[in-house]
């Protein structure tokens, strides 16, 4: 009789599971709470533990045993990479350099008497712009998943213009 000690297995887990009378079909928006609850508790367990020790607790691999170089490498927390300096520009500045960019163009429009050139700070101003554009699209892009759609316009671009540079269009003759 060996079937009878699999029922009381399944016996003490219902009892010790607490489902509600009736089964858990009979409420289940009662048993998802738990289960979520439960599903909830063992994350946050895992998430306290050691590295190590979480890939221990979930089987990733045996005591004794040589670890895969690549399974190993993947215990580690990925780093978030460091950005330079350079690239860390406040949007607020940003902003602020722009209407500062604004002014001075509006006020040399006023002022057409004399062509004046843009001092050196408005063209560095403008490189970082175009720079923080470029960034900007180029995550769209990335988070968009059309980087490789991108890619081939640019070389279909850069083919183009290549051309036109070596065989420029030539004026009918009338």
């Amino acid at each position: 009789m060996g079937g009878g000690r699999k029922l009381d297995y399944v016996v003490d887990y219902a009892y010790s599971s607490k489902e509600p009378l009736g089964g858990a079909h009979a409420d289940p928006s009662w048993t998802s709470q738990r289960i979520k609850t439960a599903v909830v508790e063992a994350m946050n367990e895992l998430l306290a533990m050691d590295t190590m020790l979480k890939f221990r607790s979930i089987g990733g691999f045996l005591e004794g045993e040589p670890v895969d170089p690549s399974k190993k490498s993947n215990m580690k927390k990925r780093e978030k990479p460091v950005k330079q300096e350079e690239e860390l520009v406040n949007d607020y500045d940003l902003e602020e350099e722009l209407e500062r960019l604004k002014q001075q163009i509006f006020s040399s429009k006023d002022d057409e008497s004399l062509p004046q050139p843009l001092d050196m700070g408005v063209n560095v101003m403008l490189e970082k712009l175009e720079k923080e554009v470029d960034e900007e699209f180029t995550e769209a892009v990335r988070s968009m998943g059309l980087k490789d759609k991108v890619e081939a316009l640019r070389m279909e671009v850069s083919r183009v213009t290549l051309v036109m540079t070596h065989c420029p269009l030539s004026a009918p003759d009338d």
